[in-house]
C-alpha cells in the first residue's frame, strides 16, 4: 500500500514544472505575485503563455508589417523548430528569422519575485499543514543562486529523487523481504526434515540399544556356558589323570602279579623235572639213553606251556613280545644249570 502511494506521488510530482528554471519560461502566476498583470503583458511568450526567458524576438519577413512585436523563450522556440521541421510558429512559412531580444531579458531579468520553492509548497500543500518557510524575495536573476547556496527547501526535482530512491529501498526491501520469506519457509522445511531424520535416529538408536542388550544377554550366556565347559573339561581331565594313575597302579601290580607267577612257576617246573630225572637216573645206560630223549621231548613240552601262558598274558594285558624270550630264555638258563 506504501509503494502504491509512493508511486502515486512521484507521479504527481513528474506531471508538476517547476517554476523556476535557468532555461524553461517563468510561471507566470508566481511572477504575478509581486509584479502588475500590465507590466508583464509584452513579456509572456508566444508559445507557451508563460513569462519568456531567455526572450528571443521574431524578424520574419512575413510578418514584419504585423505591426507587434513576437515574443518566444529560446527553448520554447528551439523546441517548436525542431518539432515543425523550421517553420514558424506564427504562420507555419519557412525560414524563421530570429533574434535575442536584449532589452527585454533585462527586464525579465530585473523582476522581483518571491522564492519558487515556496510558491510551489503552498500550491501543493494544504493550510493546516505546518512547514518550513522560505520568505526569500528577489530577482529573477538571483534565484539562482539563492536556491543552490541559501534556499532551506527542496525542489520538486530533489522531492523526485528522494521519491525514486525511497522507492528504491522499498522495492530492495521488498525482494529482500520476499527472498528472506523463502529462506525462512526453506529453513522451515530444512528443520521439519531435520526433526524427521533425528526422530528416525532415535528410533534406529532404540531398536540398536535392544540388539546391544540382546547381544550381551547372549554374551553373558555363552560365557556361562565356556565357564561350564571349562569347569567339566578340568573335571574331566582331575578324573582322566586319576583314572590314568589308576590304570598305572592296576599295570604296576600286574606286573609283578607275573614276575611272582614266572618265578613260581619256573620253581614249581625245576621241582617237578628235579623229581622226575631222580627216578630215571636208577636205571641203566639204555635207561640213561631214554631220558636224554625223554628230556629232548620234556624240553618241548616245557616250551608249549611256557607259550601257551605267554599268548594269555599277550592277549589279555597287551605286552611286548622281548617279555616271552625273557621268559623262555630264564627257563633254559635253568634248566641247563640243573642238568649241570
Amino acid at each position: 500500500m506504501l509503494v502504491l502511494n509512493v508511486e502515486r506521488n512521484e507521479r504527481k510530482l513528474e506531471n508538476e514544472k517547476e517554476t523556476f528554471s535557468s532555461f524553461s519560461c517563468y510561471n507566470k502566476d508566481w511572477v504575478l505575485l509581486t509584479n502588475d498583470k500590465q507590466k508583464l503583458n509584452h513579456l509572456i511568450c508566444c508559445i507557451c503563455n508563460q513569462i519568456a526567458n531567455n526572450a528571443m524576438e521574431l524578424q520574419c519577413n512575413k510578418h514584419e508589417n504585423a505591426g507587434q512585436v513576437y515574443l518566444i523563450g529560446e527553448e520554447c522556440l528551439q523546441k517548436y523548430l525542431k518539432q515543425s521541421n523550421g517553420k514558424c510558429p506564427i504562420e507555419q512559412h519557412d525560414h524563421c528569422e530570429f533574434v535575442k531580444n536584449q532589452s527585454l531579458r533585462q527586464q525579465v531579468s530585473n523582476l522581483l519575485v518571491t522564492c519558487p520553492r515556496q510558491y510551489d509548497l503552498k500550491k501543493n500543500q494544504s493550510k493546516d499543514e505546518n512547514q518550513n518557510e522560505c520568505n526569500y524575495k528577489g530577482k529573477i536573476n538571483e534565484m539562482k543562486d539563492h536556491l543552490d547556496n541559501s534556499c532551506r527547501l527542496i525542489s520538486i526535482r530533489q522531492i523526485i529523487l528522494l521519491v525514486k530512491e525511497l522507492q528504491s529501498q522499498l522495492q530492495a526491501e521488498k525482494l529482500q523481504t520476499g527472498e528472506l520469506r523463502k529462506l525462512n519457509l526453506k529453513s522451515i522445511a530444512e528443520i521439519e526434515k531435520l526433526n524427521e531424520e533425528i526422530q528416525q535416529l532415535k528410533q534406529c538408536q532404540s531398536a540398536f540399544d535392544i540388539r546391544i542388550i540382546k547381544f550381551e544377554e547372549i554374551l553373558k550366556i555363552n560365557n556361562d556356558e565356556i565357564k561350564q565347559l571349562k569347569s567339566e573339561k578340568e573335571l574331566n581331565e582331575k578324573n582322566q589323570n586319576e583314572e590314568i594313575a589308576k590304570i598305572n597302579n592296576e599295570n604296576l601290580s600286574l606286573k609283578q602279579q607275573l614276575v611272582l607267577f614266572v618265578f613260581y612257576f619256573h620253581f614249581h617246573i625245576n621241582i617237578s623235572f628235579m623229581k622226575y630225572i631222580r627216578s630215571k637216573l636208577k636205571h641203566s645206560k639204555k635207561i640213561f639213553t631214554i631220558i636224554n630223549y625223554h628230556n629232548s621231548n620234556t624240553e618241548n613240552e616245557i616250551q608249549i606251556i611256557i607259550q601257551h601262558w605267554i599268548r594269555i598274558l599277550h592277549v589279555k594285558f597287551g605286552w611286548a613280545n622281548n617279555f616271552d624270550k625273557l621268559v623262555v630264555n630264564y627257563v633254559k638258563f635253568a634248566f641247563v644249570h640243573f642238568l649241570l
